[in-house]
């Protein structure tokens, strides 16, 4: 059993409350995917979507054990949790710029909804609308102060608007540019792909 004392029992208690709902997420997200899955696989995956006070001992020490050591890279360092959705998702040039770092923790996949996607085919934006059809596709990092900041510089920098939402910050615009189009997928690594592929065949 993780042995702690104090305010981190409490801590780590709640964050590895998290990381199960981020790793129940993550299945959800998989299930909810537009590749087909075998009638088995989906069985395995839907038994294994409960929630933490049915979740049986044995796994909530694992959860509390990761928590554990993940607050042990966390140190007195401040963190903070982001969500990117373009050029700075895993794949992209400003990933591996900024995010990929043994000090940043990679949250899951998530849409986040009443928002939509868009691009001129020079940057990629959320912009929101409120609908809570429209969504956008993205990843989330638990990233150290010093990296926040390089973000939020460079994102503020080309305009965007710092949002806080549901403990998360992004980046957004206040309204669709000139000529943009609505990427209706709401994923830019898929928008990316094609529309790299229609350049290159064209």
């Amino acid at each position: 059993m993780v042995e702690e004392t104090g305010k981190n029992t409490e801590l780590i208690e709640r964050l590895a409350k998290e990381l199960h709902n981020i790793w129940i997420e993550k299945l959800k997200h998989i299930l909810a995917g537009d590749e087909p899955l075998d009638d088995e696989i989906v069985k395995k995956l839907e038994n294994h979507i409960t929630t933490w006070d049915d979740l049986d001992e044995e796994s909530k020490e694992k959860n509390r054990l990761e928590a554990s050591n993940l607050l042990k890279i966390v140190g007195d360092n401040e963190y903070k949790k982001i969500f990117v959705y373009g050029t700075l998702r895993r794949g992209c040039g400003n990933y591996y710029a900024f995010l990929d770092r043994s000090d940043v923790k990679f949250c899951g996949v998530e849409k986040k909804h009443g928002y939509a996607l868009y691009s001129n085919n020079i940057v990629a934006y959320m912009v929101k609308t409120g609908n809570k059809e429209d969504y956008v596709v993205g990843e989330v990092y638990l990233v150290p102060d010093k990296i926040y900041k390089k973000i939020s510089q460079m994102n503020t920098g080309a305009n965007y608007k710092e949002v806080y939402e549901d403990g998360e910050i992004f980046w957004t615009y206040e309204k669709p540019l000139p000529n943009a189009v609505k990427i209706e997928s709401g994923d830019y690594l898929k928008y990316n792909k094609q529309f790299l592929e229609y350049n290159i065949l064209s």
